[in-house]
């Protein structure tokens, strides 16, 4: 029998699953608004193609005085100027050699949160929006980003599905320990009750994502927002050391970086051959916050539910609701498969970006996503029982 886990110490609500459990800093404190002013900027300057002689002259701001409160938002900040910056150079054919004024300040502050100085997922969507009304829900229609490449609705469309999204997964995610802590205990009626509502929560989630093309075209998304995501190859940080002048083999934002899907696979005892795609998947992980990076490796730690619910009845609540948590975390994946189709795959005859810059064959995370995606997809549907 295992000891209840405290999710609140892994930064876990029902109200939020993985979102921080207060809204993120809309504003930096004077001392570091300067690299808000930066950020604001950015858009007009990429679109000038000056953004990068723009970012050089930017001073080193010393980080001392960030506060613990405002590290993911500067984060935030930061990220993203480093990947308007590469995604500039990239076009121009220019090697790209991040700035001290920029790197230095990037990587203590990554280290700070246990994260790598890129783009992941943290920065681009857990910590990247605010409310309209402070007094709303987390949800669609009352949602802002904080910081984006381009602008535009697409852009923010793409990030706030994925906020609504993990808004959703709080419940799940709660009812997935606590079903596998109750099958410890061999208790079937609490294991039944918990994946019920894991299964009312991934529907939640699976309809959020339908949502992704009322604002988020597929086109506008290839062309404006998917080239700014990828880490390019052979990234030397300035007087960063012992990065300095060593190029860095960093991993682009990707929604494989999110803790969600790995959690459910483990609770629920889903198996994924060892392949490219897992071995990509374990150095996600990395890209994790810490303490979710733990949860997810307390609960790989423990039996999967599916252990109890294959030896009952086939009529059995639990196992009726096992498969029903099951299918829905199939559907959920299929749905993004049919999304990497439509917004990257169908796109190769329609683009005329450098290839190099925004490749239709791999994800930004670095995999042959296609045929990974499906495997996927199969893997899950092969665990219903």
């Amino acid at each position: 029998m295992y000891e209840p886990i405290d999710l609140v110490k892994y930064d876990v609500t029902s109200e939020r699953g993985f979102l921080p459990k207060h809204d993120p800093a809309i504003y930096l404190s004077p001392a570091f608004q300067y690299w808000e002013g930066f950020a604001g900027e950015m858009p007009a300057l990429l679109a000038a193609g000056t953004f990068g002689k723009y970012l050089r002259n930017m001073l080193v701001i010393d980080t001392c005085g960030l506060t613990d409160e405002e590290l993911a938002p500067a984060h935030v900040r930061l990220t993203f100027l480093l990947h308007g910056y590469m995604h500039e150079c990239q076009k121009n054919n220019l090697s790209i050699r991040v700035p001290a004024c920029l790197g230095v300040p990037l990587t203590v502050i990554s280290k700070r949160l246990g994260l790598p100085p890129v783009l992941s997922y943290s920065p681009y969507a857990l910590n990247n929006w605010r409310r309209l009304d402070p007094e709303g829900p987390i949800a669609l229609g009352n949602l802002a980003v904080l910081q984006h490449f381009l602008g535009g609705l697409d852009e923010a469309w793409f990030i706030l599905v994925h906020i609504e999204i993990e808004t959703h997964a709080g419940q799940a995610i709660i009812a997935a320990v606590r079903a596998q802590e109750a099958a410890a205990q061999n208790d079937l009626a609490e294991v039944a009750r918990q994946l019920k509502i894991m299964a009312t929560a991934q529907e939640r989630m699976y309809k959020t994502l339908c949502r992704m093309l009322e604002c988020c075209d597929p086109y506008i998304y290839f062309r404006r927002v998917r080239p700014y995501l990828f880490v390019p190859a052979g990234v030397v940080f300035e007087g960063v050391s012992p990065l300095d002048g060593t190029p860095q083999p960093f991993r682009g934002e990707t929604g494989a970086q999110s803790t969600i899907a790995p959690l459910f696979d483990a609770v629920l005892g889903i198996v994924h051959e060892p392949s490219n795609l897992s071995s990509h998947l374990a150095e996600m992980r990395w890209y994790m916050p810490p303490k979710h990076r733990a949860l997810l490796e307390k609960v790989e730690g423990r039996e999967p539910v599916s252990r109890i619910v294959q030896v009952v009845h086939k009529l059995h609540d639990a196992l009726m609701a096992y498969n029903e948590c099951v299918e829905w975390l199939a559907k959920f994946r299929d749905k993004h498969y049919e999304y990497a189709a439509s917004y990257i795959n169908k796109q190769a005859n329609r683009s005329s970006t450098s290839a190099s810059s925004n490749p239709t064959d791999i994800g930004t995370g670095g995999t042959q996503f296609m045929a990974s995606l499906r495997k996927h997809v199969d893997e899950t549907r092969a665990a219903i029982l």
